[in-house]
């Protein structure tokens, strides 16, 4: 599985000041730039154990069954792997990747994404 890795708009606004900028729109432009050179891959192989740090998100862009690579939403690339969490205590559930993934430490199982801890932000 490749995951795309990028930083969250609400982290890059630490590192910026709004007064830097002539107006809102500018400093939002230049987020969204920011956020594309941060941009990079991970490769996750199947039972590896991985991480995304803490001011970033992942998005699943390439699986076995499709291995293209586009970074378009595709609803069928997406449902070929699915959220494993704890919904309850001791109780597991399945479901759709919706959304990107958050910060925390994740397993790859077979078509689960297996949660292991979510991080505060």
């Amino acid at each position: 599985m490749r995951l795309l890795l990028q930083p969250t708009i609400a982290s890059l606004r630490n590192d910026y000041d709004l007064n830097d900028f002539a107006d809102e729109e500018q400093f939002n432009d230049e987020l969204l730039v920011r956020q594309g050179f941060e941009t990079e891959e991970m490769d996750v192989e199947e039972g590896e154990e991985f991480e995304i740090p803490i001011g970033m998100r992942a998005s699943v862009i390439e699986n076995e069954e499709d291995p293209t690579g586009e970074f378009e939403f595709d609803e069928e690339k997406e449902e070929a792997y699915k959220l494993y969490a704890e919904v309850e205590d001791g109780v597991w559930d399945e479901e759709p990747i919706r959304e990107n993934l958050q910060a925390g430490r994740y397993k790859l199982e077979g078509h689960l994404i297996k949660v292991i801890e979510l991080y505060e932000e």
